[in-house]
């Protein structure tokens, strides 16, 4: 079966399925063809994710609480540019991210600083001070801003200045943060719907309560919240009001491509789809299908 760990780039050109066995693969959206394929650092890919040009592949492997390694690729090459060893906490992802520039990777240590590394070499740059553990983080389309995540609280931290700019009380397990395109709210997906935290205020507000959410998106204006969930799940929320405006067995949404105009998921014993995101129906329904799709076994 197709797992929930896919990585899809922005503009949804390639994606990597899920490996028990390590195998890094990177397979092309519009013929699904496989385009690359090399042996990874250990059994099991956890976690994914395309640097934002598509042109470098960040994998994390091993599993939850036990010591893993993070591997970077320049895929198209099979270049290895960063073997590091990696500990993957209590949040499910992410434990990397990179710059929205697509020149560094950040990743986040248990009990140290956050590391950086230079895409185009894979040297180490110098770390990120922040004075604080962490177990997630999460840039801002800016590059200014970075939310950091150790259980029971996210931090907002401001990285030109290195220092602290907000802090919120976050107890439940945390699987996935976004940004809203204005950079003054973010969003976390929990094992109890997805709280939104408005950087001036205290109190977050909360849509899906009850649900377990694992994939959490803004759509490029900001007006909407997509959640996706374990049972194939994929729900679009008012990001103001908070009302449901489409609820769907469709398929757990992985990604929204950078036009905003089509969304990416994944439903089991399936495989991947990307469909058209009618904005101009008001949500009501999701376009038909696209013919990228495969079945994975």
């Amino acid at each position: 079966t197709l797992s929930l760990h896919d990585a899809l780039p922005i503009y949804f050109e390639h994606y990597m399925p899920y490996s028990a066995e390590g195998k890094v693969e990177v397979w092309r959206v519009q013929d699904k063809k496989m385009v690359a394929s090399f042996a990874g650092l250990e059994r099991d890919t956890t976690w994914e994710r395309f640097s934002p040009d598509g042109r470098y592949l960040a994998v994390y492997f091993g599993g939850q609480g036990s010591g893993g390694r993070l591997g970077l690729w320049d895929w198209r090459a099979g270049r290895l540019l960063v073997d590091t060893p990696a500990i993957l906490g209590r949040a499910n992802r992410p434990v990397f991210d990179f710059t929205t520039d697509g020149k560094e990777l950040v990743l986040v240590c248990s009990n140290g600083p956050v590391r950086r590394f230079e895409l185009a070499s894979g040297k180490e740059l110098e770390d990120l001070l922040l004075e604080a553990p962490a177990q997630a983080i999460r840039l801002s389309p800016s590059g200014l801003l970075a939310a950091i995540w150790n259980p029971g609280e996210l931090q907002i931290w401001n990285l030109q200045s290195h220092h602290l700019t907000s802090r919120f009380a976050l107890v439940e397990r945390l699987n996935d943060l976004a940004w809203h395109p204005n950079e003054e709210v973010i969003a976390a997906a929990t094992s109890d719907g997805v709280l939104q935290f408005s950087l001036g205020s205290e109190s977050p507000t909360r849509v899906g309560r009850g649900s377990y959410i694992t994939q959490v998106s803004y759509t490029r204006d900001g007006d909407m919240v997509l959640a996706g969930g374990w049972g194939d799940g994929c729900s679009i929320w008012d990001a103001v009001t908070g009302r449901l405006l489409l609820a769907s067995k469709e398929g757990a949404v992985l990604q929204i491509s950078k036009d905003g105009e089509h969304l990416a998921f994944v439903k089991e014993n399936i495989g991947l789809g990307i469909r058209g995101l009618s904005t101009s129906l008001g949500l009501s329904r999701l376009l038909l299908p696209s013919s990228v799709s495969k079945n994975y076994g």
